[in-house]
């Protein structure tokens, strides 16, 4: 340990603003770690001085003190500490002093953490593989934005095209329905999650329901259903696909440049809460939570992401009106406005909707989006008659929210206080 640090460094938990540090230098401290997890040296203190460009400079002073035994226990307090969901180089990227994750270390190392995802890891590997087999060529944009299901894991590698593979960044959630891991293929973020076969007992009894491949359909087919739906107030993940591998069906979507923001939730406009109500209330999503809507840094539409949660079946009034005070002050979908709601809007998007669908050419890509995700044919035909049915009575079942909604604002208005915020507000 040094009695007197360099001038200049400080504690690498304390570094705030100022230049991004380089990646390669980023990458280098990681290695570093690693490699002293390896020898069985762990409680790591890391000091940094980042100079012109970013370039960063680093003193590691490893405890030998210890109480690791090891690469398994070294290498999973290294994925706590540092690329854990909650870890230091998460919580740097949040604040601007990094731009993005370091590699992990060789899969078949890192797979001795407990924490991570062996499954995953060996899917890189296949994956890679093939990769490194083809000629690294991706289909045209156009292309790419389609969502897309692969039966065949080498097809898959072709439509990726990365020479250089997939690469393991970062766990990022442990969700009641799969984990997620971030990846990089050819330099930019996935995110990719194995569709559990089965579910948590905590998970809502709809979602339950559903089969792994129907789940992963709805990934598919409603992402693509909302880009044609939707095209003036949201967007999605910029690619989407699916990988049948092994008995085990991964989703694997592209990174957007948006994130969650709960302070921007308040501020959606009349049309996208009037949007989201069909999305729940029409296609009946039954996830679209304030986690799953995510926001450009600057101005720009919110993306949506995660659709697994969708069933097409026609709506009961009764049960909807149940539902929705639970789903607006507990669930926090954000259908209705705590601030005020004008139903007029909700009319005109319904409108809108139904002039598209009235449309051959939108309702043959409706069947086509749902053949391309794998859909059966008697789930094909319940989707269509759901549809239907739930635009047609959507004034109807959306009622309710608008009424809680005018209920808690004419209440907080008459006790005096200022409207409140979605996930601030009960009704009595």
């Amino acid at each position: 340990m040094y009695e007197a640090l360099p001038e200049g460094f400080v504690p690498l938990s304390q570094l705030r603003g100022g230049e991004k540090i380089a990646q390669a230098d980023w990458q280098s401290y990681n290695d570093a770690v690693t490699a002293l997890g390896r020898a069985g040296l762990g409680g790591v203190e890391a000091y940094v001085r980042v100079g012109k460009g970013g370039r960063a400079e680093f003193v590691l002073t490893p405890s030998l003190k210890t109480t690791l035994r090891g690469d398994i226990d070294a290498l999973s307090s290294h994925w706590q500490s540092l690329k854990g969901p909650e870890g230091l180089e998460t919580r740097m990227i949040a604040s601007g002093v990094l731009e993005r994750p370091a590699r992990l270390p060789d899969p078949r190392q890192a797979a001795m953490a407990r924490n991570q995802v062996p499954m995953a890891q060996k899917l890189a590997e296949e994956l890679s593989a093939a990769m490194a087999a083809g000629d690294g060529v991706r289909p045209p944009p156009a292309e790419r934005a389609r969502s897309r299901r692969f039966t065949d894991l080498g097809e898959a590698a072709a439509y990726l095209g990365a020479r250089d593979g997939v690469h393991l960044l970062a766990k990022t959630s442990e969700g009641l329905a799969g984990d997620a891991v971030r990846v990089e293929i050819g330099g930019a973020d996935w995110y990719l999650k194995r569709v559990s076969k089965k579910l948590n007992e905590s998970i809502d009894d709809s979602l339950r329901a559903l089969k792994p491949e129907e789940r992963a359909g709805n990934e598919l087919a409603i992402r693509e259903i909302v880009r044609q739906a939707f095209p003036e107030t949201f967007h999605v993940a910029p690619e989407a696909l699916t990988i049948e591998h092994r008995g085990e069906i991964w989703v694997l979507t592209k990174g957007a440049p948006a994130a969650p923001d709960p302070a921007r939730i308040a501020k959606l406009t009349p049309e996208q809460r009037a949007d989201y109500a069909l999305l729940r209330l029409v296609l009946n999503a039954k996830d679209i939570n304030r986690g799953n809507i995510l926001f450009p840094k600057g101005e720009g539409k919110p993306t949506l992401i995660d659709f697994e949660a969708a069933r097409p079946e026609v709506l009961d009034a009764a049960k909807v009106a149940r539902e929705a005070d639970n789903e607006i002050f507990v669930k926090g979908f954000p259908l209705v406005s705590l601030e005020g709601n004008n139903p007029a809007v909700y009319k005109a998007r319904a409108d809108l909707l139904r002039a598209r669908a009235a449309d051959p050419e939108f309702r043959a890509r409706l069947e086509s989006i749902l053949v391309d995700a794998g859909w059966a044919a008697e789930r094909r035909a319940k989707f269509h008659e759901a549809f239907e049915a739930n635009l047609r009575n959507f004034e109807a079942n959306v009622a309710p929210y608008l009424a809680i909604a005018q209920k808690t604002i004419a209440k907080r208005r008459a006790e005096g206080s200022a409207p409140p915020t979605t996930a601030s507000c009960r009704t009595s």
